[in-house]
């Protein structure tokens, strides 16, 4: 679905969104939407914020938060993705619900509006050791946590789940943020897995798909939300990048029932 901000978010004219020779439906999709806030599918390569001031200017983009804010100023930011991650981004739609999930991010539990993400990633099978930070709970479900850099009594945590989906000599892992620190899926799998995000030339891995420098083999794929009584599942399908996903999603880049079901269910 592609959206339409004139009809979404106002009644008044709004000029299209650009960047650069981009239209925003090259940026994101928008997946849901509600009187809270919105799931968009953000494509790898489109920086959440805006870039550094030590970016050349010639290569600087303008953050996707700022330009949503041009389209509705009440749009507030949720969470981040990297830059070169894609998949499910929310945004608030008012000042209210922007604190209550800022307050469940803070605090975690049952506090202000709680929400799950959870991602998919794929790595070298053949490469695959686990460090001692790895604690596996089953055969295929696991915790990484690892301590904080100059601050010991706080930890990295990260769930995980191996599900079996292999090809061509990748493997496909399942993993929710129960901590939220910049770059810790990435460089969970890199340095505790041995395996770094097929594509993550950052963290060590090496060039694999011609032209998409710009994009990892890590996508936020599930976001449940709970306001009140209320709770909401949403599935993101991997729009862009297909060439890294090539055997693990369908044409219209969604994941098999399967995979989608252990998505939704985890090990809760």
């Amino acid at each position: 679905m592609l959206w339409n901000p004139c009809r979404m978010f106002s009644s008044k004219v709004v000029p299209p969104l650009s960047f650069g020779s981009m239209e925003y439906q090259q940026l994101f999709r928008v997946i849901a939407y509600n009187s809270q806030y919105v799931v968009f599918n953000k494509a790898p390569g489109v920086a959440v914020q805006n870039d550094d001031i030590r970016v050349p200017s010639h290569r600087r983009q303008q953050g996707l938060f700022n330009l949503l804010k041009e389209v509705d100023p009440s749009l507030r930011p949720v969470h981040r993705l990297d830059k070169v991650v894609s998949g499910g981004l929310i945004m608030a739609r008012n000042k209210s619900s922007a604190q209550k999930f800022s307050r469940n991010l803070q605090k975690g539990g049952n506090y202000g509006y709680p929400f799950i993400r959870r991602y998919a990633a794929l790595v070298n099978s053949k490469e695959l050791k686990y460090s001692l930070n790895v604690h596996f709970n089953t055969e295929t479900t696991g915790v990484i946590t690892v301590p904080v850099e100059d601050n010991s009594n706080q930890h990295e945590t990260t769930k995980f789940m191996i599900p079996g989906e292999r090809h061509k000599g990748r493997s496909l892992i399942l993993l929710e943020l129960l901590t939220g620190k910049k770059h810790q899926i990435r460089r969970a799998l890199a340095r505790e897995f041995n395996s770094a995000i097929l594509n993550d030339r950052l963290y060590g891995a090496q060039d694999c798909c011609e032209g998409l420098r710009g994009s990892i083999a890590l996508h936020s794929s599930f976001i449940r939300t709970r306001i009140g009584q209320t709770s909401r599942e949403h599935f993101i399908p991997v729009q862009y990048a297909h060439e890294l996903w090539d055997g693990f999603i369908d044409s219209e880049g969604n994941f098999s029932e399967r995979i989608q079901g252990l998505l939704t269910q985890f090990w809760e």
